[in-house]
């Protein structure tokens, strides 16, 4: 899944921002034991910005929110 499945209903990129490497893949890693989303990518860092960020992307197929 990349960013190529965003214009496919029920699928997301979450961007995950934070101080430093270890907060953000923690809190990525902890979304994907819980959710239905990927690991997270390679941290990376915008130019001009503070911190660090990684994406992590999901879809709601196969979750049934209504029950």
């Amino acid at each position: 899944m990349s960013t190529l499945h965003q214009n496919v209903p029920g699928h997301v990129s979450v961007t995950i921002a934070g101080a430093d490497e270890t907060t953000v893949l923690a809190v990525a890693q902890a979304l994907s034991a819980c959710h239905n989303v990927t690991g997270p990518t390679d941290p990376f860092r915008v130019p001009g910005e503070p911190g660090v960020r990684v994406h992590v992307y999901g879809h709601t197929d196969a979750v049934d929110y209504a029950g």
